[in-house]
């Protein structure tokens, strides 16, 4: 079949952002790399990389930091609460007060970075840009508005609470098939077998897309948010681009599938909203860029969550049965582990002017990254901040989903797909604990997400099945 002037230019800048990737992440003691063994000791010493460590020894892209980041959160917050970090061209905004500030003030920090990558090597983490091409553009959660409300509008249409609340029982079914065979095996790897599954095949179920493809759709997600690791070589990064371009290029193919006939889901109504004129329009780009941050962001949240949620209650026992005997805790313990393990540890923001944050004077164009995960265990908002507190006092005003304008439409969604997970897990379940293996965080400043978590699993008598409800209040 010859390709059409779309699959050139499609290939063409797959081929144009690889070469651009790798050449990006080169520097001069990576030249280095490239010589003879016997030259390359002799000039090692001159191009030696910039230290990326800093305040109190920390290196914030070192595996152990990257592993548990939270004493590194604490010392920014207590000493550097915007921190520019060494070897990267970025700062950190730790404290509530200030990134809930940075957060409100749409104005003079933008969201405006769909083009933003982190890079890394040794000479630390840089940010850069896509070149235009057959890529997303600015949607959602990454952009300003009034643009933005008007996208959050088009988007929450098809999010009613209504549409979410007739899920639940989907997603009851769901997890209880997922479940069925790791029960009789007695062991389950809790990441492939359910947490990456569910919020998949219900991200692809609520835009439209075949939910067969959800094992595909999940491999190409986590690449695109692979991109903003901070830690990629650049074959990695180069390799995380091909795959997203990838993403694109079938979330394109299932859109004009829909053009003809739109279906009554959020693809049919962005379909549709391309057709129209005045303030409720789009264009197409906007409503695949839509489509592509649904599916990335619906795959990777809840998953990730699931996973904390679970390797916490896998450790305690005590936690358990008191969440068996009284499910309606099961909200709050949720809450808690989204504050205490924020799926998405930061998202990144742009100056458009000069200003002053935290007394530290930030230059028009400076990046920031706000580290939720930071906020949300921040002593001046939250009593015991490391603490596990399902009964606390506002418990829902961390800041995992963000917060003002850009708080994620899909929360409440999120909520539904781990509490109902985690009801149905416990429920079928007498006991259950760590499997074999240890359990391993994806190397990232970005996401907190485990690859693996093996469970040893013991299956509920019948008369305990009997005994407890299937269901969770919201």
């Amino acid at each position: 079949m010859p390709l059409t002037e779309q699959d050139f230019r499609r290939r063409a800048t797959r081929v144009a952002v690889r070469s651009l990737a790798r050449a990006r992440a080169l520097s001069a003691e990576g030249l280095v790399d490239w010589l003879p063994g016997p030259l390359r000791a002799r000039l090692a010493p001159y191009f030696a990389p910039p230290s990326t460590v800093g305040i109190d020894g920390f290196d914030a892209f070192a595996p152990e930091t990257l592993r548990d980041p939270y004493a590194f959160y604490e010392t920014l917050r207590k000493k550097a609460p915007v921190y520019r970090v060494p070897g990267a061209d970025y700062y950190c905004v730790s404290t509530y007060e200030l990134v809930r500030e940075v957060a409100l003030d749409t104005e003079s920090y933008s969201s405006n970075l769909v083009a933003i990558l982190l890079a890394s090597g040794r000479k630390g983490a840089k940010t850069w840009t896509l070149p235009s091409g057959q890529g997303p553009v600015d949607v959602l959660a990454i952009e300003d508005p009034p643009v933005h409300t008007r996208h959050r509008k088009l988007a929450t249409a098809a999010l009613s609470s209504r549409f979410q609340r007739s899920l639940d029982d989907e997603i009851r079914v769901m997890v209880d098939e997922l479940l069925a065979p790791a029960l009789r095996r007695g062991e389950c790897e809790w990441m492939d077998d359910v947490a990456n599954v569910v919020p998949m095949r219900i991200a692809l179920r609520l835009v439209g897309f075949p939910e067969e493809d959800h094992r595909r759709v999940k491999f190409l997600c986590d690449h695109a948010v692979a991109l903003l690791s901070g830690v990629n070589t650049p074959a990695q990064l180069a390799e995380h681009v091909d795959f997203g371009t990838e993403l694109f290029a079938y979330v394109q193919r299932q859109f004009r599938k829909h053009l003809h006939a739109p279906e009554d889901n959020l693809t049919g109504s962005l379909v549709r909203a391309t057709r129209e004129t005045g303030e409720d329009s789009l264009s197409e780009a906007e409503a695949l860029s839509i489509l592509l941050q649904i599916l990335i962001a619906g795959s990777d949240s809840s998953a990730s969550a699931l996973g904390s949620c679970v390797a916490r209650l896998a450790q305690d026992s005590t936690l358990q049965a008191q969440l068996r005997a009284e499910p309606d805790g099961i909200p709050g313990f949720v809450e808690e582990m989204l504050r205490l393990e924020a799926p998405f540890q930061g998202h990144f923001r742009v100056t458009t002017r000069a200003v002053t944050l935290g007394g530290v004077q930030l230059p028009k164009g400076t990046r920031l990254m706000l580290l939720w995960a930071s906020a949300n265990r921040d002593a001046a908002r939250f009593e015991s901040p490391t603490e596990l507190r399902p009964e606390r006092q506002g418990v829902r005003q961390h800041m995992t989903f963000g917060y003002g304008a850009h708080l994620c439409i899909g929360a409440h969604l999120a909520r539904r797909e781990i509490q109902i997970a985690l009801t149905q897990l416990l429920s079928s379940t007498h006991e259950f604990g760590p499997g074999r293996g240890e359990p391993v965080h994806r190397p990232s400043v970005f996401t907190r997400t485990l690859t693996n978590l093996p469970l040893a699993l013991r299956p509920a008598s019948p008369a305990e099945l009997g005994q407890r409800p299937a269901r969770v209040s919201a």
